[in-house]
This record gives C-alpha cells, sequence and structure tokens, in this order.
C-alpha cells in the first residue's frame, strides 16, 4: 500500500473510533463548513479557485507552516468568522453556538485584509472560502479555550506552533482516542472534512469543494499571493457558549 494509502487508512480508523465515541454520548463537531449560501459564484474567479483546491489536496514540506498559537493557559479567547447574513445568526436562545465553526484570530485576520479594495473577496481568498456573492458580515465574539481545536490532522492542539504531516503512533493513537473524546473529535473531523472539500460537483454541502489544508493554516487562493498560508484556523465547538457577540460589516473590519 502507498505511503498515501496508509495514510489515509490510519486517519480513517482514527475517525471511525470517533464515531463511536460519539454514539456512546462523546461531543462531535458537525461539519463546520455549513453555510447556507447564495447560489451564485464569480465565475472570473473560479478558475482561481477551483486550482486552490487542487493545490491544496497535495501535501508539501513547505505546508508545514509557522502557526499563531492560542494560549491554553488562558480561560477564553476571542475569534471571528465570515458569515453569509443569511447565516448569520450562530448562538441559540441560550448564546451557544448552533454548530461548529471555522473561525481565526481578529488581529491576525483583520492585519491581513486590511485595505482591501474589496474586503469580502479578500476575506474569502484568505480563508480559503469559494467566491460567492451576498451580502456578508463578520460575526465575532469570546468563546472558553477549551471549546477551540486546531484540525490538523496530527493533532487538536490549540497551543501548538506548527501541525506534523505524522499522524499519531497507531494503535497508540487508537488507545488515546477511545478515551480522550477531544481527540477523537478531533481526527473524524479531519476525515470528514478532508472527504468534503476535496470534490467538484458531488452532493455535499459545498459542490466546489474547499482548499482544507489539515496544516492548521487557511488556503489563501488569490493568485497574486506569494504565500499560500493565509491565517491560523481553528474549530469552536457547536454549543460552546459565547459572550460579547458583534456584527462588523467587512469594509469597516479590513480598514
Amino acid at each position: 500500500m502507498s505511503s498515501i494509502g496508509s495514510w489515509l487508512l490510519q486517519l480513517g480508523r482514527l475517525a471511525f473510533t470517533g464515531i463511536a465515541l460519539t454514539a456512546a454520548g462523546a461531543v462531535m463537531a458537525e461539519e463546520a463548513i455549513f453555510w447556507p449560501a447564495p447560489a451564485e459564484v464569480r465565475a472570473d474567479q473560479l478558475d482561481a479557485y477551483n486550482a486552490a483546491v487542487r493545490d491544496a489536496a497535495i501535501k508539501r514540506p513547505g505546508f508545514a507552516k509557522a502557526l499563531r498559537p492560542i494560549d491554553d493557559t488562558r480561560t477564553n479567547v476571542r475569534v471571528v468568522a465570515l458569515r453569509w447574513v443569511g447565516a448569520s445568526d450562530i448562538v441559540d436562545a441560550k448564546g451557544r453556538l448552533k454548530a461548529s465553526l471555522f473561525v481565526a484570530l481578529p488581529k491576525e485576520l483583520a492585519a491581513a485584509c486590511a485595505g482591501a479594495a474589496d474586503p469580502v473577496l479578500a476575506m474569502q481568498q484568505i480563508l480559503g472560502l469559494p467566491p460567492r456573492t451576498g451580502e456578508y458580515v463578520m460575526v465575532e465574539f469570546t468563546i472558553p479555550v477549551r471549546k477551540a481545536f486546531r484540525p490538523c490532522a496530527s493533532g487538536p492542539d490549540v497551543a501548538a506552533k506548527t501541525c506534523s504531516f505524522m499522524l499519531p503512533d497507531d494503535p497508540a493513537a487508537v488507545a488515546r482516542a477511545a478515551v480522550d473524546p477531544a481527540f477523537a473529535e478531533t481526527q473524524a473531523f479531519v476525515f470528514r472534512q478532508m472527504w468534503a472539500s476535496y470534490t467538484r460537483n458531488v452532493p455535499t454541502k459545498e459542490s466546489y469543494g474547499y482548499p482544507f489544508t489539515a496544516m492548521g493554516w487557511s488556503y489563501d487562493w488569490n493568485p497574486a499571493a506569494e504565500d499560500k498560508y493565509g491565517v491560523s484556523e481553528y474549530i469552536a465547538r457547536q454549543g460552546a457558549p459565547t459572550t460579547r457577540l458583534k456584527k462588523i460589516v467587512p469594509q469597516t473590519f479590513c480598514r
């Protein structure tokens, strides 16, 4: 079996362990890219986006990039997400996240899009999102650090300064997954996200796929970007309690 095949097989084993834990009562993150979103895409941007999806699927040494860690000794962390206005009500009546979300650190994302002539397109590129039309808003909020994880195949540690190409040792990883719901959750999430991302015109929630790196950073598909690193990315877990939630128009966020 090829090294890639072995890697996927091992990731699949960990994913199924996570799914089994979910059935037993552990909390599993829902698919984190979940719009709904407007149907129209910007045709003039599709070639660049499609190339990014293909490129992100092939891991290379340069994909092990320096990441922005979250201080896991802190209680809370401030995060932000770009949302279509029609899907911007992200919390329930108790202020808890309705579903898991990809999020970034506000200061890093604001610096990356600062001064952009088209802030929405700039952030879609930086965050590795399809070039869809419509009205968007930034949703910024605070969550407990323990309710976030990094979507890396090598592990969920938000304090890690980089992600490894190597999966945790098997069967040691399977044994850990059996007693550590957060670890199992991450492995299952990465497996599912990779499956949903590297697709085109199949019946998933996004027919154009995503340039998901599984290395802790978003893929910037701007053709002019010399470094494809967008920002460090994290998952805010479904059910996480939120505080200080506010919505910001993209033009203000990226000024």
